[in-house]
């Protein structure tokens, strides 16, 4: 075993320490960035909700008209990246599949959410499905399972009398 104690090994260990020390200093600076992400998103989330419940819907739907300024995040390019953030699953996967004009598999609507910020699994996507009243299940010939939002009718166990 070399000697510990000898200038090579005193000199490799004191690169680790400095290693370790620059790596303790990326760590503290990645733990201030996800505070700093974990609040934007709460307040992204708060923002959206409060939209939503106005605009009685999806603010991303494609009827909905936003304002446009100059280099605005706002811009249709730009637009949803994160819109599923900091959102329950099942409202989630129901706001993408009244976004696409056809029934989506488990793992498209699972790609859809993960696209526009909310990384889940398809298994996280199936187990909403079953407890989703507004989604339909559809069987292609070839025995695929798809799902769509159903036609807009209101469930007597829905209203508040």
């Amino acid at each position: 075993m070399p000697d510990p104690g000898s200038p090579v090994a005193r000199g490799l260990l004191a690169e680790l320490a400095k290693e370790e020390a620059a790596l303790m200093d990326a760590y503290r600076d990645l733990r201030d960035v996800q505070v700093k992400y974990d609040i934007a998103a709460r307040r992204f989330a708060a923002i959206r909700d409060a939209v939503a419940t106005y605009v009685e819907g999806n603010p991303y739907a494609k009827d909905v008209v936003w304002p446009l300024n100059e280099g605005s995040l706002a811009q249709p390019g730009f637009r949803g990246r994160f819109r599923f953030a900091r959102m329950n699953v099942l409202d989630a996967v129901e706001w993408a599949l009244g976004e696409s004009d056809k029934p989506l598999a488990v793992i498209d609507i699972a790609v859809i959410l993960a696209d526009g910020g909310l990384p889940v699994t398809p298994r996280a996507v199936n187990a909403s499905l079953l407890q989703a009243k507004r989604v339909e299940r559809l069987t292609r010939g070839d025995g695929e399972v798809m799902y769509r939002l159903r036609e807009s009718e209101v469930d007597p166990a829905d209203l508040p009398f």
